[in-house]
């Protein structure tokens, strides 16, 4: 019924967040290494690790994606000092 389907599309977007989460962890990685990234695209990319956790919260509360998005918010933080 209803109720499943529902289970079965939270379920999905989950997977769909772990995937993305991926995939943003190793772009951070590879754009950390490279030598020729601006600050600006690194500090972009910063931003976008925390809307990613934001929402991920939004969508799974309680799973702790606050407290990642509150990770990249306090990498943010030291790199504008």
């Amino acid at each position: 019924g209803r109720a499943s389907l529902l289970h079965v599309a939270r379920q999905v977007a989950g997977e769909l967040y772990a995937d993305a989460e991926r995939l943003q962890l190793d772009f951070q990685e590879r754009l950390q290494l490279d030598s020729h990234a601006s600050e600006k695209l690194k500090t972009a990319a910063v931003r976008e690790m925390i809307k990613f956790y934001t929402a991920w919260h939004a969508a799974e509360p309680g799973k702790g994606y606050d407290a990642k998005a509150a990770e990249w918010r306090e990498k943010l933080d030291k790199s504008s000092e």
